[in-house]
């Protein structure tokens, strides 16, 4: 993992672009039934209505950090506590371990309408950005090979 970079803010890297990130939380991650928390953006959502997605959100223009921007988020998106980072899925996506009872989600109702545990088989038959799809496909296989 890239921890220099994790605990950077946006004007220790780059300044100029906008950094977004996407958290990537498992459950049962070394099991072959594995499966990856998907929100369903609200349908009064400009961009991309219904569709699904990692939580995650922009880095702050403050001093927030990449590490700090994921737990804001994944709080603010589910109320799951993110207790520890355990990797990077490249480019600048995260895969995190939440401490909560496994599976109660509360979303953030003004920014998504579900949520949903999803198997690597159930990705392609849902409604995402292909380049969502890409950084979901990219965690899964992260899981299957982490230690």
């Amino acid at each position: 993992m890239n921890e220099k970079r994790l605990y950077s803010r946006p004007q220790d890297l780059d300044s100029a672009k906008r950094w977004v990130i996407g958290a990537a939380i498992f459950q049962h991650p070394k099991s072959d039934n594995r499966s990856l928390l998907l929100l369903k953006r609200a349908s009064h959502e400009d961009a991309f209505p219904d569709a699904w997605e990692l939580p995650g959100g922009h880095v702050e223009e403050t001093n927030e950090t990449i590490a700090h921007t994921v737990t804001r988020e994944v709080v603010e998106e589910t109320s799951l506590i993110v207790a520890k980072i355990i990797g990077e899925i490249e480019p600048m996506t995260w895969e995190s371990k939440t401490r909560s009872n496994g599976t109660t989600v509360e979303l953030n109702a003004d920014e998504h309408s579900a949520w949903l545990w999803v198997q690597e088989g159930q990705v392609e038959a849902l409604y995402m950005t292909t380049e969502m799809k890409k950084v979901v496909q990219d965690a899964f296989l992260y899981a299957a090979r982490a230690p």
